[in-house]
């Protein structure tokens, strides 16, 4: 029920704690190696949860 590109977002977040445990700054590198727009989708995400969390 999201836009694609939030759930492909979530998704590479979420395989990305695979090789990073944390949300260290080479976590985040990596995250944005598949995800450029990452920290947009990032505030867009935290912007609207009560929205999503329905």
């Amino acid at each position: 029920m999201l836009p694609e590109d939030k759930v492909d977002a979530i998704i590479v977040h979420e395989l990305c704690h695979i090789i990073h445990k944390n949300h260290s700054k080479e976590f985040y590198d990596l995250v944005k190696e598949y995800i450029p727009n990452y920290d947009e989708i990032d505030k867009w995400l935290k912007d609207n949860v009560n929205a999503i969390m329905i």
